[in-house]
């Protein structure tokens, strides 16, 4: 416990002495999200049967529910542990160090829970729910040993009755050869901000992807640090924001290509309705004596409303370039309208045209989900949102009309 306060002493002092951007390039392009939000005075917690009326009503099975008022695990690979009950085991062997980030210092001050996923070896599958209506920060601690499999989806959602803010924080370490699926799905409401802190190491010859998906919150603020740190290890991230009304995401990805022959990969997507604004901020690094590395940052944005923004900053940082790969590319407009002529001389209406198009750049994205749950759950809200302009709104999760085309009846 002494170690532990000692940890949490620490965390406060670099809370208190870093700046909140520490890029020049992106401090004017940022969303700020004061991390006070909910942490004084009382605040109503969710009760346990609201919780699973919400699980019953999403009608998916869930391997760990973590929530304000309970936490359960139905599996030997998920261990939800408090604050005081994180060891120095755990403490030691942490990859995301407060020195690094502010807001990661925050999240490692605040948190109240941890979740340590321990897929050592074999294959493991899990979903896990985040669900909360008081700031309530998180923890993941994943650890996926040599030669195993992990497949990990992640629903958070809330039902907040005042302002809050939902801080999670990832570590991601790979042994040598192991594989690894990590899809997080954020569906939070309009009283939530949303702030995530991703960082993962990846091993000799292992595979990491990570695919985020953003569709709730107020505000998000999300930072991932991706090292390709293995002898031939790859790491791809795909992303896609689907953002209205006047939602605002600032998703920042650093890519890192350490060793020679690794692989670091970043598809960016957003959709943009309303006033709604989206900073897509990724930065690749080629490091040194990286022989035969691939990086590539891609950033692609569709705007549906002219009081929409999407500010695409890629960048890129290249130390060595004996047979490397290294591109980047950004590209944002409104619909094609010669697309939507088309579509509509085949007899499909206007609006029908326009939602298959939307749906199609989204599906895009979601198709790098090998996960089918993940993928059915990812694009049934988003389909909820674009018919109903709603999110944070959890209903029944459906394949009907997922994959069909809008406007025609299945036979």
């Amino acid at each position: 416990m002494q170690y532990y306060k000692e940890f949490v002493e620490d965390a406060i002092r670099n809370y208190n002495s870093l700046d909140y951007e520490h890029i020049d390039l992106y401090k004017k392009y940022s969303v700020s999200i004061p991390t006070d939000i909910g942490m004084k005075g009382t605040q109503d917690i969710s009760a346990e049967d609201e919780v699973n009326d919400f699980v019953e009503k999403l009608g998916v099975r869930f391997d760990a529910i973590i929530s304000d008022a309970f936490c359960r695990s139905g599996s030997e690979s998920v261990r939800i542990l408090k604050a005081e009950e994180v060891g120095k085991d755990i403490i030691e062997g942490k990859i995301f160090k407060s020195s690094e980030d502010k807001l990661a210092a925050f999240i490692n001050a605040t948190a109240s829970r941890f979740v340590v996923i321990d897929a050592k070896s074999g294959e493991k599958s899990l979903n896990i729910l985040v669900y909360t209506k008081s700031t309530m920060p998180v923890q993941f601690i994943v650890n996926v040993g040599e030669g195993a499999k992990l497949e990990l989806f992640e629903f958070h959602a809330s039902k907040a009755e005042s302002q809050i803010v939902s801080p999670t924080l990832h570590e991601i370490v790979l042994g040598k050869e192991a594989r690894a699926e990590i899809d997080i799905v954020h569906d939070e409401d309009e009283r939530t901000s949303a702030i995530g802190m991703l960082k993962s190491v990846a091993a000799e010859r292992s595979r990491l992807k990570v695919n985020f998906v953003y569709n709730g919150g107020a505000a998000t603020k999300a930072r991932s640090l991706m090292l390709a740190d293995g002898l031939s290890s790859e790491i791809t991230v795909n992303e896609i924001a689907f953002g209205n009304k006047e939602q605002k995401f600032d998703l920042y990805n650093y890519m890192i290509n350490s060793k020679p022959y690794t692989t670091a990969l970043l598809e960016s997507g957003a959709v943009l309705d309303g006033s709604a604004q989206c900073m897509l901020k990724g930065y690749a690094k080629v490091a040194n004596g990286t022989k035969a590395a691939n990086s590539r940052i891609t950033e692609r944005g569709i705007l549906l409303s002219p009081d929409a923004h999407i500010d695409a900053l890629p960048d890129m940082s290249i130390d060595y370039s004996d047979e490397v790969k290294a591109t980047h590319s950004a590209a944002t407009a409104p619909i094609d309208s010669e697309a939507i002529f088309y579509l509509t001389s085949r007899g499909i209406s206007e609006e029908s045209a326009r939602k298959l198009f939307i749906t199609a750049f989204i599906a895009k994205y979601l198709s790098n989900m090998d996960n089918g749950i993940a993928k059915e759950v990812a694009m049934s809200l988003m389909l909820n949102k674009l018919e109903n302009g709603t999110f944070g709104n959890a209903h029944e999760i459906s394949a009907k009309g997922i994959w069909a085309v809008p406007g025609k009846k299945r036979r």
